[in-house]
């Protein structure tokens, strides 16, 4: 059985509270007129989807797949994040079709397969698993300049993708793929713990959420737009970091076991 580290797993947990949180206020203030509501939104939105990406490469296993071939990789990804998302999607298909009486089964089915899905917050498993899959090749072949340079290409590059339902797939799993580069390059920065460094991470996170708030800087996975490209990967990293620092300071079973599930409540919520 896998061990599990319980800071990591509180560290999700929070995550996954600022996701429900995040989801909460945008059907409370989707205008964006109330400021309260409108800067915490700002703030959870500046780190906590890149820190998700970010952690996923930090505690991949590289030495576990670097000698294994592609098709287990391939295999797991389908079981840990194409299986859920088709259970979701499923789910939300026979209650939008049966109970809201919304979509057809047909119009339902069409929107799961091609990954526009019937819930929106599923956008993140097919993207998880697209990244996933380009960073296989990098565990294959872990020449890290080069891999640091082409995470950096691509993260320049994307502000100018074609826009378009397929190249917002793309813009996502390539934006992933670059968050778990990172991840995985910073993995010994991001587990030293130092508490002049969390303080430090929070408050450079809240920087960058308040200048991107200030000049109305948009970084979205979902909707395939990054307008700050500097300021979003220094949100995330510096959010995943004081998140990581927080949690290490609760030793509670509910919480870590909140950790362990955030992929059911992710998909539920």
């Amino acid at each position: 059985m896998k061990n599990r580290i319980a800071y990591i797993d509180n560290t999700r947990a929070i995550l996954i509270t600022f996701v429900v949180l995040g989801h909460i206020l945008n059907a409370a203030n989707p205008d964006y007129d109330i400021i309260p509501y409108t800067l915490t939104q700002a703030f959870i939105s500046s780190f906590h989807m890149p820190a998700f990406f970010l952690l996923s490469g930090m505690m991949t296993d590289t030495d576990r797949w670097k000698n294994s071939p592609w098709y287990k990789f391939f295999l797991r990804k389908i079981q840990t994040l194409i299986v859920p998302y088709v259970f979701f999607e499923t789910i939300a298909v026979l209650y939008k079709h049966f109970v809201l009486k919304a979509v057809s089964l047909t119009e339902g089915l069409y929107l799961m397969a091609t990954m526009r899905c019937n819930v929106g917050a599923d956008w993140f498993l097919p993207a998880m698993f697209l990244a996933g899959i380009i960073y296989f090749l990098y565990i294959k072949w872990p020449n890290k300049i080069f891999w640091g340079i082409v995470a950096a290409v691509c993260f320049f590059t994307l502000p100018f993708l074609p826009k378009g339902h397929w190249w917002r797939l793309l813009f996502r799993g390539l934006l992933g793929f670059v968050f778990m580069v990172a991840g995985n390059l910073l993995k010994n920065f991001l587990a030293d713990f130092k508490s002049w460094k969390i303080i430090g991470a929070f408050f450079l996170t809240a920087a960058s959420a308040a200048v991107c708030f200030k000049f109305s800087l948009a970084n979205d996975f979902y909707g395939g737009v990054l307008q700050s490209p500097i300021l979003f990967i220094i949100g995330g990293i510096c959010g995943l970091y004081f998140v990581m620092g927080f949690a290490r300071l609760f030793h509670m079973r509910w919480l870590a076991w909140i950790g362990e599930n955030s992929l059911a409540i992710m998909g539920t919520h």
